[in-house]
């Protein structure tokens, strides 16, 4: 078990944030990071941090960005939005800094309209999910690899 666990009387871990390429990253920096771009924040009503594992067992991370009702991004901004994340997080986390830049794979984006795809109501929580470390097969059944 490592440091980004937090162990609960009789319930199973809870995990607190994702392993990307040796670097921590926790749902709070993302927050931040979309908190502090006003116009972004307006759209956004949740999001998930995702590391999920590819058909070769390849870890990847996504950040998945669920929309507030009628709200839409284009590709541009989407790409654009990504970007800013990953340029806040290497500042604000040299970690991340020095494993997105020996990264094989880099951080993906996908934006869900609200209440769609993981964010529908079978996903829904009474506390915020922010975290997901998935395996393959659950990556393909949340279809966020086919």
């Amino acid at each position: 078990m490592n440091s980004s666990t937090i162990l609960r009387k009789n319930l199973k871990p809870y995990i607190v944030s994702v392993d990307y390429n040796g670097a921590v990253v926790g749902p709070e920096e993302i927050k931040q990071i979309i908190n502090g771009n006003e116009h972004t924040a307006k759209k956004i009503k949740g999001f998930r941090l995702i590391s999920y594992e590819d058909k070769k067992a390849h870890k990847h991370l996504m950040i998945a960005i669920e929309l507030h009702q009628g709200q839409t991004m284009t590709k541009a901004r989407t790409v654009a939005l990504l970007d800013g994340i990953v340029e806040q997080l290497k500042l604000m986390n040299l970690d991340f800094k020095q494993a997105y830049n020996t990264a094989l794979l880099k951080p993906e984006i996908k934006v869900y309209s609200s209440e769609e795809g993981i964010f529908d109501q079978a996903h829904q929580k009474l506390k915020n999910d922010y975290v997901w470390n998935i395996d393959y097969e659950r990556a393909r059944k949340e279809r966020i690899v086919s």
